[in-house]
């Protein structure tokens, strides 16, 4: 029976470990992104800049809530451990269409469980601020493939697994679902 709770205990410890870990690395992900992202605004051009795979592409922030997480391109499992990731097979940030974000909800997109309906989400895309508000809230299972339908109009839709304090993988969906309210040119300034 001793051997039975030791074993338990370092089963336990090791889960830990490997929370501490995902977070750790999601935290230096941010992190490098926020780095990344900086760089890219020194860019002298309103058009978003191209950037590679893996690379930080938009800021988002959530004003309400305080929140910032900074969007990768391209929604691979490495890249999902940096931030939340922009599937490229959808429209980018701020054009007619769907554009998907999705994120873990262990790390970065933990705190969609307290967005709610009417919420402004800001998603910055080269020298642009895309104002979007928060239309719906939905729970899926995952094979609906609804969320990654075009749609005629700038729509945002930001994934994560559910429930948000699931152990092991989730068995459903989160789905934030926001229309786009309004753009903004950012102000450049010139360093003389």
């Amino acid at each position: 029976m001793k051997w039975m709770g030791t074993l338990a205990l370092a089963a336990g410890l090791l889960m830990l470990a490997a929370g501490a870990g995902l977070w750790w690395s999601g935290q230096i992900g941010q992190q490098e992104a926020g780095r990344e992202w900086e760089s890219l605004q020194q860019e002298a051009e309103p058009a978003p800049v191209a950037v590679a795979d893996g690379v930080a592409m938009a800021r988002l922030t959530v004003p309400r809530l305080d929140k910032e997480e900074f969007i990768i391109k391209g929604a691979s499992r490495g890249n999902l451990k940096k931030g939340p990731a922009w599937l490229a097979v959808t429209s980018p940030p701020g054009t007619r269409g769907n554009c998907v974000i999705a994120g873990h909800r262990d790390t970065h997109f933990r705190f969609l469980k307290d967005v709610q309906a009417g919420d402004e989400i800001q998603l910055e895309y080269g020298k642009r601020v895309f104002r979007y508000r928060v239309e719906s809230l939905q729970i899926v299972t995952p094979q609906n493939r609804e969320l990654l339908r075009p749609a005629k109009d700038a729509v945002l839709t930001l994934v994560t697994c559910y429930p948000f304090y699931y152990v092991g993988p989730a068995p459903k969906r989160f789905i934030v679902r926001a229309v786009l309210a309004g753009r903004e040119q950012q102000q450049t300034t010139t360093q003389i």
